[in-house]
């Protein structure tokens, strides 16, 4: 099978779990996909995908130890747009020691080296690795924004580049097109002009608060290298069992260490309740009218 499941539309979207999943997604243009898992390319070195257009949800997940290396060719998992709108959302891609790498008279990028022919959109994304633009052209996110909607926004790209940088900057370079921009950052040691983005080193890569608009409730992780994209779960339960009986109003789950509040819901008659939440560690309080709250945890929630 060219994909783990789905049928390519916005509601079944084709599941990729496999570096050769990711790779058939050049079989299909035009088609809606959806990462299922991280995927480690084991440093294979990528062929850019050619003349795309169509919608990559990476549900959070990302791809490790990319390496897209040619002279002859725009780099990226995307080598150009062409015929259509594509959006990219949810994830991550992480190189590996050589990263991309490309020639002198092409873009280069890890996401899309040119983007032409419709418009383009990329929302919570996070790029990490070395780049060299092997002359003067390109950038980590976008290489090349030629024309129609340019959209971009809380992406976090941490590269270090090489190259001249006549023409590069640290999240996308701009030639033409209308660009829409918002929450844009990068890491120090990338070279190119700023192009409207933040410049982030030290403590302020790691503290949340340098991210505005990043939802690190339920999005965004925070490492020390910077924010990542974390998995949602399911979670649930029974709020009469688990509030000793008394009819419970809305049930709170809380991150264990900070306390800060992820998610309010209510339960429904029967006292059933679910809620999506990040991997990690939390807590859960049930408020009934005229009761104390009833406090458990904590309890460590992870991707089956």
């Amino acid at each position: 099978m060219d994909f783990l499941a789905g049928t390519g539309t916005q509601e079944d979207p084709w599941q990729i779990a496999t570096p050769a999943h990711l790779n058939n997604i050049r079989l299909h243009n035009g088609a809606w996909y959806k990462l299922v898992n991280n995927i480690d390319m084991e440093s294979a070195n990528w062929l850019p995908v050619p003349n795309f257009h169509g919608h990559i949800d990476g549900g959070g997940y990302a791809i490790h130890n990319f390496r897209c290396t040619h002279t002859d060719r725009d780099c990226g998992l995307i080598k150009n747009q062409s015929g259509g709108p594509i959006t990219i959302k949810r994830l991550g891609i992480f190189g590996d020691s050589v990263g991309v790498s490309g020639g002198a008279s092409y873009y280069n990028s890890y996401l899309i080296g040119l983007q032409t022919g419709g418009n383009l959109t990329i929302e919570d994304v996070v790029v990490r690795g070395p780049i060299n633009y092997g002359g003067d052209r390109g950038a980590p996110v976008v290489g090349l924004a030629q024309n129609n909607t340019i959209t971009l926004r809380r992406v976090w790209a941490d590269c270090i580049s090489s190259g001249t940088g006549i023409r590069t900057g640290p999240i996308y370079y701009r030639y033409n097109g209308t660009m829409v921009t918002e929450s844009l950052y990068f890491g120090a040691g990338h070279s190119g002009a700023n192009s409207g983005a933040t410049e982030l080193s030290g403590p302020s890569v790691s503290n949340e608060s340098s991210f505005i608009g990043f939802d690190f409730d339920a999005l965004w992780l925070m490492t020390s290298q910077g924010p990542e994209l974390g998995h949602l779960v399911v979670v649930g339960g029974n709020a009469t069992i688990a509030g000793s009986g008394a009819p419970v109003d809305n049930v709170a789950i809380r991150w264990w260490t900070s306390k800060r509040r992820a998610v309010v819901v209510q339960p429904n008659e029967a006292g059933d309740w679910t809620a999506s939440v990040l991997v990690g560690e939390y807590d859960i309080t049930y408020f009934a009218t005229g009761c104390q709250p009833v406090c458990h945890g904590p309890y460590t929630f992870t991707q089956e």
